[in-house]
């Protein structure tokens, strides 16, 4: 543009009237126009050439993952994100205190029963929290053997701290992942779980009768196929045992590592996965008071099965949702929510012997998902879980073990940008014991989230 510009004058310099100009004026003008179009094409060249050249070893660029960057001198992409997110909800009742947090999300086994005092009891109350705010960081490196790529995350879900004054809860680990091309190890959600078919809700507890809803550190393979995908892990195991008077306990005495795989495939524009579990439960005879010579270590297989995915509807928003899962000798699976296996005891002192028998277990969760206009939507949940306990359990052991949990969710969550999130919630949920004593709770969530 400048050239141009420059070039112009110059022909109009030229063209004036010869009264106004002596040659030497116009020699001396000439030279001028030719020096001043030298050293701009001088400086185009130059100019081409740093466009042309390779970013510095020190500078910052854009990154190979969206909202990335590149750390100088490196292949590495980093993005960080996470969210803000303030919660308020109204809940019709609940035990007295805090236990693990069940008065900002739902935790089934802690639904006050119907036999239980007033005493116990707090009704009608409201609680906020900002606790499941997050920090998200995540890379990615080109390599020989495929993309390096690492998640860690991290919420203030942890410790608890005073309400009183502070209101502070500690930071605590969610996800530590990484991958080298098909391979994973880490901390992760477990291979068992299909996030792809999980309904979005404000209550943080992910739906109770979604198969392997769980957090898991392990390894895993990722295979990728013409339909999809198939993976296979090696996982973290933690045996649960149940006593004849209904206590849960978990012995750490596992000897093998929990196995899984799955298949994932599109079919019709929906999306659907078929998994299989497998593991050893064990635990030694001195766990019960036993104490013959030699001791004995007391093993039982439990194993699982699910089915997941989703089906579109209208639009390429809408969807149901669902999933169906069954276990025997295998409640973690299941929520967490219930033993794997019954020690059943008979005999007294050093004659005391032991048998495992298994608990089983049921499942399944349907949602529908739906776009009301660009900016509000809604999720309608409903969700369910089962166990039936074998003979040999005690007496009391009826009022303490949980037998049957569900829960309906529907909300409207309005984005008027698109970082910005404002909801409303109910929820409903019942539990049931063994011996048919039940409980049911009611509540309304609020909730703001700030995206970044």
């Amino acid at each position: 543009m400048r050239r141009h510009v420059i070039i112009s004058l110059a022909i109009a310099a030229l063209a004036a009237p010869a009264y106004s100009q002596s040659t030497d004026d116009v020699s001396e003008l000439k030279a001028q126009v030719n020096a001043l179009l030298n050293r701009i094409e001088n400086l185009e060249k130059e100019n081409t050439a740093k466009a042309s050249a390779p970013p510095s070893q020190d500078a910052v660029t854009k990154g190979d993952i969206p909202g990335s960057f590149k750390l100088p001198g490196s292949k590495t992409s980093v993005s960080l994100s996470g969210y803000v997110k303030g919660q308020m909800s109204y809940s019709s009742r609940g035990p007295l205190g805090n236990p693990g947090g069940s008065d900002e999300l739902l935790i089934p086994s802690t639904i006050p029963l119907s036999n239980t005092p007033n005493t116990a009891l707090k009704k009608d109350y409201w609680k906020a929290s900002a606790k499941e705010s997050r920090l998200t960081l995540r890379t990615y490196t080109p390599s020989d053997w495929g993309p390096i790529t690492t998640l860690l995350e991290a919420d203030f879900y942890g410790t608890a701290g005073t309400e009183t004054a502070t209101n502070s809860n500690n930071f605590r680990l969610r996800h530590a992942w990484g991958t080298l091309g098909n391979f994973g190890a880490g901390q992760f959600w477990s291979n068992i779980a299909n996030m792809t078919a999980v309904p979005e809700t404000i209550d943080f507890t992910p739906q109770i009768g979604i198969f392997g809803a769980l957090r898991q550190p392990g390894f895993r393979w990722t295979q990728p196929t013409s339909y999809g995908f198939w993976s296979a892990a090696i996982e973290n195991p933690e045996s649960r045992i149940v006593s004849t008077a209904g206590a849960v306990t978990g012995p750490d005495d596992d000897k093998s590592p929990l196995f899984n795989a799955k298949v994932h495939f599109k079919l019709g524009g929906g999306e659907y996965e078929a998994v299989g579990v497998l593991a050893r439960v064990n635990t030694a005879e001195a766990a019960f008071g036993a104490a013959p010579a030699p001791q004995r270590t007391l093993s039982k297989t439990g194993y699982g099965v699910g089915f997941s995915g989703f089906i579109p509807t209208t639009g390429d928003y809408n969807r149901i949702m669902f999933g169906v899962s069954a276990t025997r000798s295998m409640g973690r699976p299941q929520a967490g929510l219930f033993g794997d296996v019954v020690l059943v005891t008979s005999g007294t002192g050093a004659a005391t012997t032991g048998e495992l028998r298994g608990v089983d277990t049921r499942g399944g969760f349907i949602a529908y998902r739906h776009r009301w206009t660009p900016s509000l939507r809604s999720t309608f949940a409903y969700s369910k879980l089962s166990a039936d306990y074998p003979g040999g359990l005690g007496a009391t052991a009826g009022d303490v073990l949980d037998k049957m949990f569900w829960t309906s969710h529907a909300n409207l969550i309005w984005t008027p940008v698109p970082q910005v999130d404002f909801g409303i919630e109910y929820m409903h949920a019942s539990r049931q014991v063994d011996s048919g004593l039940s409980g049911t709770l009611n509540r309304l969530y609020m909730s703001a989230k700030y995206k970044f």
